[in-house]
């Protein structure tokens, strides 16, 4: 949902209602967009299809939710939340509620979340085949500059691993995560709520 702000400055400017016009026209009806279980529209479902095969995931910028492709990717701790990913998917594929609604929920909680200065603010994501559970997390990125201060950070988050951004950009998968020797904290899955 657009909401326009009446006491916004930018209301009444020379640009404000062809971008009015422009946003509402890009959240129009789109009848190809994903649906859960349920048969309810979502808007998480394109995050959602990136986690659906182990070792996949992805990183987004909470200001515009597109890919972080450069710096080190480091969860914060506590803010994550794991789903078995049998639950996460239907069986045509499409993401259920229960991983829609989790998605949402860290976008949410990323946004009010401090990063260390000089991060980025972002949601990642991960579908860990070591154990079956996929992880979203709020997660700060660090400039690729900065390989030390992330493992020092991801060390005392007691994070498992980081993400080299800037690798998996590349395909470069044997560089892509770090080992940083922590055990990722309580680790307890969510319980699907329909």
């Amino acid at each position: 949902m657009t909401i326009i702000y009446i006491d916004d400055p930018a209301v009444g400017g020379p640009d404000w209602m062809r971008d009015t016009l422009t946003a509402t026209a890009e959240l129009a009806f789109n009848p190809n967009q994903p649906r859960d279980d349920q048969g309810q529209w979502i808007s998480t479902g394109s995050a959602a299809g990136f986690l659906s095969e182990p070792d996949s995931g992805f990183t987004v910028g909470i200001a515009d939710l597109k890919p972080v492709e450069t710096g080190f990717a480091v969860a914060l701790l506590g803010t994550d939340k794991l789903i078995v990913g049998a639950d996460a998917f239907q069986r045509n594929g499409k993401p259920t509620k229960a991983l829609s609604r989790m998605i949402q929920d860290r976008i949410d909680a990323a946004v009010g979340t401090e990063v260390p200065e000089g991060t980025t603010r972002a949601l990642g994501a991960w579908n860990n085949p070591a154990d079956g559970k996929i992880e979203i997390n709020v997660t700060a990125v660090f400039p690729a500059s900065e390989r030390s201060a992330a493992m020092a950070y991801a060390q005392a988050q007691d994070q498992i691993a980081m993400a080299n951004l800037d690798a998996i950009t590349a395909g470069d998968w044997d560089n892509a995560i770090i080992d940083t020797g922590g055990t990722g904290g309580k680790r307890d899955v969510d319980q699907p709520s329909g």
